[in-house]
This record gives structure tokens, C-alpha cells and sequence, in this order.
């Protein structure tokens, strides 16, 4: 996963301070009208926060609604036709090993109870 470097710091040197000051306003004003929760956490944690347009605390809720969002819709996998009755059916996330998914599914193997 190769992410774009952030954009360099730029302030327009042909603008007034009061001009640089009137865009920020705006900026921070536009902003606060974006849903952070749809925004990786990556992004979040380093352009977002760099740009000093966006509250700590805004920043906060925003990891904090990924974070709920994330135990809510843990990923599924549906496995069919696998050869074993016992191997088909809904398998749910259960952690993630070396950087991979791992997926779990309760049920009955040889007569026990198996995850």
C-alpha cells in the first residue's frame, strides 16, 4: 500500500495576511460539513490532523465512529460447495494474524461443539 506523499505546506505568497486569514476561515468552515467517519484512519492521523482545520476533539469522534462502525460490520465471508457440509456457511471475522484477516465459524465437527 504506496500512499501519495502530503502536499507541501503552501501559503500563496501574492496574498494579503488578510486574505490568507479570510481563506482559512472558510476552510475550517467547509470542513466542519464533512463526514469524518468515511475518511481512513491513515489519512485522519496525518493530513487531516496537519492541516489544522479540524478540532481535536472532531478528530476524536471521528476515530471514535470508525472504531464502533468497525465492531458493528465485521467482515463476513459465506463459504459454499467446500466438499464438507461442516466446512459451509457464515464465517465472521475473529482478529487479524500478520497483518491478515482471520474468520470464524461455530459449529459441530465429529460430534463436539468447534469454532
Amino acid at each position: 500500500d504506496v500512499s501519495a506523499p502530503p502536499p507541501p505546506a503552501y501559503k500563496d505568497d501574492a496574498l494579503s495576511d488578510g486574505q490568507h486569514e479570510q481563506r482559512l476561515i472558510i476552510a475550517r468552515h467547509l470542513a466542519e460539513k464533512i463526514d469524518l467517519s468515511l475518511i481512513p484512519a491513515s489519512d485522519l492521523s496525518s493530513t487531516i490532523t496537519e492541516s489544522n482545520l479540524i478540532s481535536t476533539h472532531d478528530l476524536y469522534q471521528a476515530y471514535r465512529l470508525q472504531a464502533l462502525n468497525a465492531e458493528r460490520s465485521k467482515s463476513k465471508v459465506f463459504v459454499e460447495g467446500a466438499g464438507l457440509e461442516e466446512v459451509n456457511g457464515t464465517y465472521i471475522q475473529g482478529g487479524v494474524h500478520e497483518g491478515t484477516p482471520m474468520y470464524n465459524k461455530e459449529g459441530v465437527w465429529r460430534g463436539r461443539e468447534e469454532v
